[in-house]
């Protein structure tokens, strides 16, 4: 749901019209339109003004796009953890398989790819159960 979806259902929960809401927040009906039909959001002032009128928090106005931005940087933690252990699993093959480096600095490879493996583990256990 976006926050203009939020927004309208909030209103008309409320019982208000466009025109009813616009006058006590003071802005135009116009305004009201274009943030619920997502053509534009309102600003910090307004949400405020919306969260007062609605008995709301403002973040409950906000939820689902805060909801969306988590969920972005949820799926970039994944790749990065990916990335990493896939990097370190290749890195510690093609250095095994090549004899180049010392049987320690190998040891360090395997080492870090297991904190890698580890961690992307947790992180897929903690957020896909």
């Amino acid at each position: 749901m976006t926050i203009g979806e939020r927004i309208q259902a909030l209103r008309k929960k409320q019982g208000l019209s466009q025109e009813e809401l616009a006058n006590k927040i003071d802005v135009s009906r116009q305004a009201i339109s274009k943030w619920e039909s997502n053509q534009s959001n309102p600003d910090l002032k307004n949400i405020v003004a919306l969260s007062e009128v609605f008995k709301t928090s403002t973040d409950s106005i906000l939820k689902d796009s805060l909801g969306d931005f988590q969920a972005f940087q949820s799926n970039n933690q994944l790749f990065i953890l990916a990335f990493a252990l896939t990097f370190f699993i290749l890195v510690g093959v093609w250095a095994y398989s090549a004899n180049r480096f010392r049987e320690d600095e190998i040891f360090w490879m395997a080492f870090l790819s297991g904190i890698a493996g580890g961690k992307f583990r947790v992180y897929c256990t903690s957020h896909f159960t």
